[in-house]
């Protein structure tokens, strides 16, 4: 599994602007995430599917507020950093900008 640990990063987007924090972990066997943003209450994440190639993961969640919108993930690990961005229905795709490992 890549990518286990406590990952920060940027968005700056008109809904939302911060730098929030994922703990990417291991549980049963699959991969599991929580995210940390002390300026908005965060719920847990729905992994619909998760792929992991090299040191590339795509996945499709849904959080419980947007039970509606699958919300797709790419991200590239190289390191202690990563590139992503995330396709979210309405909103379009928004860049995770300077991802890396706290």
């Amino acid at each position: 599994m890549i990518a286990l640990g406590r990952w920060g990063f940027t968005v700056d987007t008109f809904v939302f602007r911060g730098s929030p924090v994922i703990d990417v972990f291991e549980k049963n066997g699959q991969y599991s995430f929580s995210v940390v943003e002390p300026e908005i209450a965060t719920p847990e994440i729905e992994i619909v599917s998760l792929t992991e190639s090299g040191n590339v993961i795509d996945a499709v969640v849904v959080l419980p507020s947007m039970k509606k919108f699958q919300v797709k993930i790419h991200a590239v690990f190289s390191g202690d950093t990563f590139t992503a961005d995330a396709v979210i229905p309405v909103f379009g795709k928004i860049e995770l900008k300077d991802g890396h490992r706290v």
